[in-house]
């Protein structure tokens, strides 16, 4: 192939994904996945898709990265990749950006259909596309991690790492698994229950809570709330509330009053054990401030690869590199 393309990819602690742009039309193609570990770095990833795709060397790369950026390096929170546009650029000779993987998840947000998103509170109006949603919304959700970013009304992303907030126990049950965390942990922070490790460690929580030493991972936690494993529905039950409750605080935080998009890789394997009405009431279960909450639309995001969406965006954007980050 001779045409100018891009490369855009979203970049997790576990897949690596990747996907061909091209500049006329901006929209990700050819996307393809690849698991972290099986390469020793980035560029081995990067080299890996390009061989796979049969593409020649991109004239533009972007990367969406779960993990602080500063200075355009990234140094991955859950997976051993450092990050270095500057040594993208000189291996690849291209212009190279990398940002937040929750700054594409943000950006996404703004492009997707009705179809793209699950609504659990529908937003005032007759349109249900969340591009259509106005001021300040919050996108956050779990995957390997937790990430967190919120989109401004004038379109610039906050960044952030508020998935490493300390997590709050708000039951005497959600008390019960910070002690038994507390046992393995020095400190718990929201990602230790909200990402897929987190789910495993619900379950083995209530577990011990029940008694009963026993561990599964996260897709078997879910295929056991499916199958109707009272334990494995308990974990997922706890990681629903918990979501719902941190959803809310950050969406305080930002004053995310233009909507709340609950994004990242796990949730839609989980709807159908989800329990909605949970998730909602902890959202809105901020005392005095609950009405301030009340109205503001909920969905879940259900689109096929929107970080690659997002990275997609951001690689059209000249001030890529100078979005906003806190």
């Amino acid at each position: 192939m001779s045409d100018p393309i891009w490369l855009v990819g979203d970049i997790g602690g576990t897949n690596a994904r990747f996907a061909r742009v091209s500049p006329e039309n901006g929209r990700p193609t050819l996307a393809s996945n690849f698991f972290c570990a099986d390469y020793p770095d980035i560029e081995a990833a990067i080299r890996a898709y390009l061989v796979l795709q049969d593409l020649p060397q991109p004239g533009r790369i972007c990367l969406a990265v779960a993990g602080p950026v500063v200075d355009g390096r990234a140094r991955m929170t859950n997976h051993n990749w450092e990050i270095d546009t500057a040594e993208l650029t000189r291996r690849f000779g291209c212009e190279t950006a990398v940002i937040n993987d929750f700054q594409a998840q943000a950006l996404a947000t703004t492009v997707l259909e009705a179809d793209e998103v699950e609504w659990l509170i529908e937003p005032s109006g007759s349109s249900r596309s969340p591009r259509n949603l106005g001021g300040v919304r919050l996108v956050a959700g779990p995957g390997t991690g937790f990430g967190v970013a919120a989109l401004l009304a004038d379109g610039t992303v906050l960044a952030s790492e508020g998935g490493h907030i300390g997590f709050a126990p708000t039951t005497d049950h959600e008390l019960a698994i910070f002690s038994l965390f507390r046992t393995r942990y020095r400190r718990i922070s929201v990602e230790r229950l909200l990402a897929g490790n987190g789910l495993a460690h619900l379950y083995w929580a209530n577990a011990r809570l029940e008694g009963v030493e026993s561990t599964l991972d996260a897709p078997e936690v879910v295929l056991g709330a499916m199958a109707g494993d009272s334990l494995c529905q308990r974990a997922v039950d706890d990681f629903v509330a918990v979501l719902g409750s941190v959803a809310g605080d950050l969406a305080l935080t930002f004053g995310a009053t233009g909507g709340i998009m609950l994004a990242g890789g796990m949730l839609p394997k989980m709807l159908t054990v989800i329990d909605r009405r949970t998730l909602c009431e902890r959202i809105h279960d901020k005392g005095r401030f609950r009405d301030y909450l009340a109205n503001v639309p909920v969905a879940i995001v259900v689109a096929e690869n929107p970080g690659l969406i997002g990275c997609a965006l951001a690689a059209q954007r000249a001030d890529v590199t100078k979005q906003a980050e806190v």
